[in-house]
């Protein structure tokens, strides 16, 4: 009977644990949503009213580009509880879906 029990616990721990890793990939996914939302939201917000023509030189970024910037760079600061794969995926999605909205202004 004891050796039922053992097994018992076991099937439910390893339950668990496949929930908590489903959660966990779940979570990720949400915050990658929520990222790229809000850069989306920034990029489109941001270019409105732009003036695509230049009326002088500039020797620095626009302020939509700053902000952008900004954000990405505060987001990816709160990431330290992810493990280092996670974040570095969240990094790199992030950083290609700025390069793809921005490829597509092109």
């Amino acid at each position: 009977q004891v050796e039922e029990t053992f097994d018992y616990a076991d099937s439910v721990l390893a339950g668990a644990s496949k929930s908590c890793d489903t959660q966990v990939a779940n979570m990720y996914s949400v915050v990658y949503e929520i990222c790229r939302n809000k850069i989306d939201m920034l990029i489109d917000f941001s270019l409105e009213n732009f003036s695509w023509v230049c009326k002088t030189a500039r020797d620095s970024p626009n302020a939509y580009a700053e902000s952008l910037v900004e954000y990405m760079r505060a987001t990816f600061s709160c990431l330290g509880p992810m493990d280092d794969g996670s974040r570095a995926g969240l990094h790199f999605s992030c950083c290609g879906h700025v390069a793809e909205r921005l490829g597509e202004l092109l």
